[in-house]
């Protein structure tokens, strides 16, 4: 839904900020971004940190199929 008015909703935002905190919005955006790209990050690297000792689990205990519960538990 953002992509299609992305750059609209973009310019609206950069100019709200710079209303409310001046020169600095430029800076503040920025960190903003990084700091929500950094949490999607650590989200995926614990899910796939937390999919492959499930799965490694699952295989010491002799569970059927311990790859696909290791997969599920990745997506889940």
């Amino acid at each position: 839904f953002f992509y299609t008015g992305g750059e609209g909703a973009g310019a609206w935002l950069n100019a709200g900020m710079r209303r409310i905190t001046g020169e600095r919005a430029d800076y503040l955006l920025a960190l903003a971004g990084s700091t929500v790209k950094g949490v999607v990050y650590g989200i995926l690297g614990t899910a796939l940190v937390q999919g492959i000792l499930a799965g490694f689990g699952c295989w010491i205990a002799g569970v059927p199929a311990p790859a696909l519960l290791g997969l599920a538990t990745f997506f889940l």
